[in-house]
């Protein structure tokens, strides 16, 4: 089974490849997108460049019959256009997940810290102004930053900023891609489930240890 940096990296040039084409991803750029330490890259692909993006095509190609597959399933009455406009919307949520991924890497802040203004991040992050600005407007809306009159953005003291309807899609997400995954990857649905429960159950062991000093 691939391991864990390795499939990130993939998932990353997957990503880069949509946003940025062949000629702006560079490996540098994976290692950035995906948290991968340095070094690892030439270690999980010695054939360089040519085998990641090579392989990035194949599990986007895994992805994509997902997809349709997940579409002929749901579908009142699959069409031709429908499967097209499916389509269609998982990249527009994908490159939209990306891009927001980008600004809230950006916002890994104390509270009360302020926020770089709307032009700085969105050159920074090479990703276009009304974005920084709709993800600006989400995140106050969702009371995780606030906008102080002629001062800018900060972001607010909150344990838990997020309304329950927003955590629950968030975690949709981030379950779909694991349901996929697994699909790339072969895991039976079974022993996926069993894995959910066994790192549920480590986490709920660790934070009783932390807690117990």
């Amino acid at each position: 089974m691939p391991s864990d940096a390795r499939q990130k990296m993939i998932q990353s040039a997957v990503t880069l490849l949509a946003t940025r084409g062949l000629d702006g991803t560079a490996f540098s750029d994976v290692l950035a997108h995906s948290g991968a330490p340095r070094g690892s890259i030439y270690h999980h692909f010695p054939d360089g460049k040519d085998q990641l993006v090579s392989e990035a095509l194949g599990f986007a190609g895994e992805y994509a019959v997902a997809w349709v597959a997940r579409y002929a399933q749901t579908a009142r009455r699959p069409t031709p256009s429908g499967l097209f406009a499916h389509l269609l919307e998982y990249w527009r949520r994908e490159l939209t997940r990306h891009d927001f991924e980008l600004i809230r890497r950006q916002l890994r802040r104390t509270p009360g810290e302020p926020l770089p203004s709307i032009r700085p991040l969105a050159e920074e992050l090479r990703v276009n102004r009304n974005t920084v600005a709709k993800a600006y407007a989400e995140l106050e809306s969702q009371r995780v930053i606030e906008t102080i009159a002629g001062k800018g953005c900060f972001v607010r003291a909150n344990d838990t900023p997020y309304k329950k309807t927003v955590r629950l899609e968030l975690l949709t997400q981030v379950v779909d891609e694991a349901v996929v995954q697994a699909h790339h990857l072969q895991v039976p649905r079974g022993e996926l489930v069993r894995l959910v429960e066994e790192r549920f159950e480590t986490f709920e062991q660790a934070r009783a240890r932390a807690a117990k000093g």
